[in-house]
């Protein structure tokens, strides 16, 4: 390998296990290097050309998962204060961000609702999600259910398109997932509220709800259907949202031993 003769180590037979730990460290890529630097020693080791099986070595790394971006209560209250629902597009956008953010529907689901999907009578919703498949039926919320109601009376132009939402101009058409992501965008900016790395799509809406729901002690079970997944498993991500909980499981830290505290000591009296 390369990183090999980078490291100055020319002779395949004389690799030592300083030398696998050097190369992994200057790596950036350690993720993808893991496997690679595996196949390779261990084919080196097969080939007799190094004595001992160095692959068992290699260090392994996960990927690391990013914590999903959520929003506080008065960020998204900035939001939400900012849209002008004086005007047909304010409405219209202020019915979708809710939809996601109070009912934690996907920016796909939104897209694709039938005015027949809204039930006022029986004050719900139901829809057929695209990503699963799988019918969901969710109770109105009033500010949500007086939204949509608003955005129907005085703020949807009269189009053939059974879909609920629509283009606020011509050419008169469904709206998509990607304006979407693009209107809850330009209201975010224009509230003045700071990203700061997160993402501000209809995805971290959902999740600004689950994390909502998870800190006034829901049951993981009711986040889970609530948001609409089927896989039980989805609900360790709910846990990256419950940092109290969390705390309460942080263990104390072990006392130093053996040659890492003499290490420390040394340290500390060179100081």
């Amino acid at each position: 390998m390369d990183d090999f003769q980078k490291a100055r180590i020319y002779s395949l037979s004389a690799i030592k296990p300083q030398d696998v730990y050097h190369v992994f460290s200057k790596n950036s890529h350690k993720v993808t290097l893991g496997g690679t630097l595996r196949s390779f020693l261990r084919y080196l080791f097969k080939a007799g050309i190094l004595i001992n099986d160095l692959s068992v070595i290699v260090p392994s790394v996960r990927l690391r998962k990013p914590v999903p971006s959520v929003y506080t209560k008065a960020e998204t209250g900035l939001l939400l204060s900012g849209i002008d629902t004086e005007k047909s597009a304010g409405k219209r956008d202020y019915a979708i961000i809710l939809l996601a953010l109070k009912l934690g529907i996907r920016s796909g689901d939104i897209v694709e609702l039938k005015i027949s999907d809204i039930d006022f009578q029986s004050d719900v919703i139901e829809f057929t999600q695209s990503k699963t498949g799988v019918p969901q039926r969710l109770a109105f919320l009033p500010d949500v259910k007086e939204a949509i109601r608003s955005y129907l009376s005085s703020g949807r132009p009269e189009t053939h398109y059974p879909n609920l939402f629509i283009s606020a101009i011509a050419p008169l058409r469904p709206v998509t997932a990607l304006a979407v992501s693009n209107l809850i965008t330009r209201h975010m900016k224009k509230a003045g509220i700071v990203k700061a790395g997160r993402k501000c799509g209809g995805h971290a809406l959902r999740m600004t709800l689950a994390s909502e729901l998870v800190s006034e002690k829901t049951p993981y079970d009711v986040v889970r259907k609530i948001l609409g997944h089927e896989d039980t498993a989805s609900m360790k991500h709910y846990v990256k949202f419950d940092i109290e909980m969390l705390r309460s499981c942080v263990l104390e830290v072990p006392p130093f031993s053996g040659l890492y505290a003499a290490y420390i000591n040394n340290r500390k009296g060179g100081k």
